[in-house]
Formats: C-alpha cells, sequence, structure tokens
C-alpha cells in the first residue's frame, strides 16, 4: 500500500477495494445523514468506484482518503468542490462512532492540510458545520478554522430540529 501522509501512527491514504464494505456501512447510518448532503443509502457498487481510484481530484472535484491508526482504518476524509481557478475546497470529515473522541479527527485534519495545502497547492479550505454538533465544531476550531458566518435554521433533521449551519475556513499557513 502506498502511503499517502503519515504521522506516527496515522496514515491518511487513497481509499482502496478493501475498504469499500467498511465505507459502504459508515455512509449507510440513516441517523447521521442530515449531518452532511446525504439524502439516501449509497450503494456498494458506489463505494467500490471510489475503492478502484477511478476518481481523479481535479476531473472529479473531489477526493476520499481513508485514515488509519495503527493500520486500522477509523475514518474517511473528503475534499469536495475542489476548485483549480481559485485553489480552494471543502472538507468532509467522518469518524467510525465505536473510534470517536480519541483524537482521531484532528489527527486526520492535520494530515489532510498537508496534502491539500503541499501537495494540491491549494490555499483555502472551507467546512459546513452543523451549530448543533458541538463535537464536529469544537473539531474545526481546534485544527484552526475561523468561523466565516452562519446560515440560520439553515439544516433540517436528526434530533435537533433544524439547525444553524456554521462556514468555517482555514486559509494556508
Amino acid at each position: 500500500r502506498q502511503v499517502m501522509m503519515e504521522d506516527g501512527n496515522y496514515r491518511l491514504r487513497a481509499m482502496e477495494p478493501a475498504d469499500a464494505a467498511r465505507l459502504h456501512e459508515w455512509e449507510n447510518r440513516a441517523e447521521e445523514w442530515w449531518l452532511g448532503a446525504t439524502m439516501g443509502p449509497w450503494s456498494l457498487a458506489a463505494m467500490e468506484a471510489f475503492g478502484r481510484g477511478e476518481q481523479d481530484v481535479w476531473a472529479a472535484g473531489q477526493t476520499r482518503l481513508i485514515l488509519t491508526h495503527s493500520s486500522s482504518p477509523v475514518g474517511a476524509f473528503d475534499l469536495y468542490d475542489v476548485n483549480p481557478r481559485n485553489r480552494t475546497a471543502g472538507v468532509g470529515v467522518l469518524i467510525d462512532a465505536a473510534h470517536r473522541g480519541q483524537g482521531h479527527g484532528l489527527a486526520g485534519l492535520t494530515l489532510l492540510h498537508d496534502y491539500a495545502f503541499d501537495f494540491l497547492g491549494l490555499e483555502g479550505l472551507k467546512a459546513e458545520v452543523p451549530a448543533a454538533n458541538p463535537a464536529s465544531v469544537g473539531l474545526f476550531e481546534r485544527a484552526g478554522y475561523n468561523l466565516a458566518g452562519t446560515l440560520p435554521a439553515w439544516i433540517r433533521g436528526g434530533d435537533a430540529g433544524r439547525s444553524d449551519l456554521h462556514i468555517m475556513f482555514l486559509r494556508q499557513p
């Protein structure tokens, strides 16, 4: 396996076919769909396509990377809305429920920043974070993101009813 970025026991790497079943399980947790843009289930075939590496970040405008800790997959990190003209992208984070609250999100974001800024040459990253998800807001704050604005009652769903949406950003250091 070729490693993209690593730091200690953490590695951020491209998806591989063996990751498809795990990602299929993570992405199809309906109780968490309100946290992102998912409106329905993903097929295993879609996850397998990601795993075959059929997505070019510049052509597709997105990429999905897998975070491992001590060789065990603990989460997925996305760059989406990758804009080569403006050198910007959106960031998505998914940490397996069994591995949350253990520092994996911050470790993965740090590696993702290295990839986005140093390898892809991006200059800015944004995150759309539901205000009703304080763990995620805190993660992005710890990673250095600043609040750019809030869209009131923008998100519908979950136990929170309607939630404000924070737009957070990070500029290349």
